[in-house]
């Protein structure tokens, strides 16, 4: 009998930890970024790119650009397929303070379409941690 309380104390101790316990995040976070100093006003058609080989599970991702100066920019329920990505984050001067910072997800699967997120920023000239995370 005592063995049979035990056992049956073990099995609601284990039910209430499942119940109060909070599910664990389906991705965990990756990152394809970078810190660089960054001029204002640097060479004509001045570009800088980072570049990673990625292994993705399929489902609904949220992408985050990190912005220069203007703050991040996001792509919500973005479906991805199960496989393998080149991932590519690239800066590209377009005139005095202003940039181009485009993200491009192209998966290795023949037929599937890139996955591409940016957005217009500057930059006053200074360091930079930028790029873009999956989540």
């Amino acid at each position: 009998m005592k063995r049979f309380k035990l056992v049956l104390a073990i099995v609601g101790a284990s039910a209430l930890l499942a119940v109060t316990t909070s599910p664990a995040s389906a991705f965990d976070p990756a990152f394809n970024m970078r810190t660089q100093p960054i001029a204002q006003l640097p060479a004509t058609n001045a570009k800088t790119c980072i570049t990673r080989h990625i292994e993705l599970a399929a489902g609904t991702y949220t992408w985050r650009l990190s912005g220069l100066e203007t703050g991040p920019s996001y792509r919500y329920n973005l479906a991805l397929n199960k496989g393998f990505y080149q991932w590519t984050d690239c800066l590209e001067y377009s005139s005095p303070g202003d940039y181009w910072q485009g993200s491009v997800l192209d998966p290795d699967a023949a037929g599937l379409p890139n996955a591409t997120l940016g957005n217009w920023d500057y930059s006053q000239g200074g360091s930079y941690y930028w790029g873009s995370m999956l989540s």
